[in-house]
């Protein structure tokens, strides 16, 4: 379990996709025994997110913009960026996949409470599961942020993982850091049994709505790794 000496917030604004290509037909994708289907969705600007919640009641049974205004921190200027879309899986075996990511979708203040997932077991996060069954391999890393790129990770109502995409592990940066290499043969060792934990028996008690077992999508991203001595820590991070 990562202890509170372990556990530090960091401010970053960094938000990246990473995954790989299961096989797919047409908008369907096979995984473990699943059929999934994929759905386009906009992405809502993370420095937007605040201003369109405040008018949100205008959107909440239309469509979202397709370019929406972004100030520019450089220059002070505000320009319409056009919004970017992304490949989500929205259905598995015919039934909803339901989530609340705000980047996604606005919700009605009325909108019942959503429970999200929660992992069976002593460890308190899915990040930090894979962070325990990994820490031997990560405290071999160079000093330096890193990310497990999990991505898209959705939990059914049963509470078994039902679907992921995962690139592995990958060096997480701003603009302005030095640069860390991994070596091959870490990289190698660490997404082997980055890999064989997602196939483990991992059990979750599942996500809610109104107060019954749903599909749901697990945001994977609410963490990094920071390496520092060859001593790797969980560390949570800002932004989306």
């Amino acid at each position: 379990m990562v202890t509170k000496a372990q556990l530090v917030f960091i401010p970053l604004f960094l938000c990246t996709l990473t995954s790989f290509t299961p096989e797919k037909e047409k908008n369907i994708v096979y995984f473990k025994g699943n059929e999934i289907a994929m759905g386009t969705i906009k992405v809502m600007p993370y420095s937007y997110l605040a201003s369109l919640d405040k008018v949100k009641d205008i959107f909440l049974y239309t469509a979202l913009p397709d370019s929406v205004p972004v100030k520019d921190w450089v220059t002070g200027h505000i320009n319409m960026e056009a919004v970017q879309t992304d490949i989500i899986p929205v259905a598995i075996n015919g039934k909803p996949i339901i989530a609340n990511e705000k980047r996604y979708y606005l919700q009605s203040d009325a909108e019942v409470r959503y429970m999200p997932p929660v992992m069976n077991g002593k460890v308190n996060s899915f990040d930090e599961y894979l962070f325990t069954n990994l820490k031997t391999e990560l405290d071999k890393l160079d000093d330096g942020a890193y990310a497990f790129n999990v991505n898209k990770l959705v939990v059914d109502d049963a509470g078994n993982i039902a679907y992921y995409e995962a690139e592995g592990i990958s060096v997480f940066m701003n603009p302005h850091d030095k640069k860390v290499l991994i070596r091959e043969d870490l990289r190698h060792e660490i997404n082997n049994k980055l890999i064989a934990s997602l196939e483990m028996s991992v059990k979750f008690k599942p996500a809610l709505k109104d107060s019954k077992p749903v599909n749901t999508r697990l945001n994977t991203n609410k963490y990094m790794i920071q390496v520092s001595g060859h001593k790797a820590q969980l560390v949570e991070r800002g932004g989306c």
